[in-house]
């Protein structure tokens, strides 16, 4: 009979250990570092804002993600976070300002994927002299 209260007893001490808790700070205490900097990226840091904002804007949050690339490169230029947030604001339907992102990470870096992107862009905006103009730009650089 013993054996049993003690097994009983222990699992009243698992199942009450294991209650999820209710209030905010044992809920961060309890989730992954990982999942805790997708939410809030270091304002401080270009890098880390950039990949919160490239994984924003794989889960569709467009407008977050606009954020944090926005972010980044007020700390730090870069032709890679130019394109994405390209991607971010035509995906969000601001064709205009996805073409001025293009723009200018082709500037900075004549990649073909920069050009595609931006003749996609202008295609989407009935503009088909410039879309023409930008494949054939793209065609005389290396595929990535």
């Amino acid at each position: 009979m013993k054996k049993y209260l003690f097994v009983l007893m222990g699992f009243c001490f698992f199942a009450v250990g294991c209650e999820k808790p209710q209030d905010k700070q044992s809920l961060e205490a309890v989730q992954p570092a990982a999942e805790q900097q997708v939410q809030a990226a270091p304002t401080g840091d270009p890098d880390a804002l950039y990949r919160s904002g490239q994984e924003k804007l794989d889960a569709k949050d467009f407008a977050a993600a606009i954020e944090d690339m926005t972010k980044s490169l007020q700390l730090k230029e870069s032709n890679f976070v130019r394109g994405d947030l390209g991607r971010a604001k035509e995906s969000a339907g601001d064709f205009e300002g996805a073409i001025a992102e293009y723009t200018k990470a082709i500037e900075q870096n004549k990649r073909s994927v920069y050009y595609e992107w931006r003749a996609r862009t202008y295609l989407r905006l009935g503009k088909e002299d410039e879309a023409k103009k930008d494949i054939e730009e793209a065609a005389k650089l290396p595929k990535e």
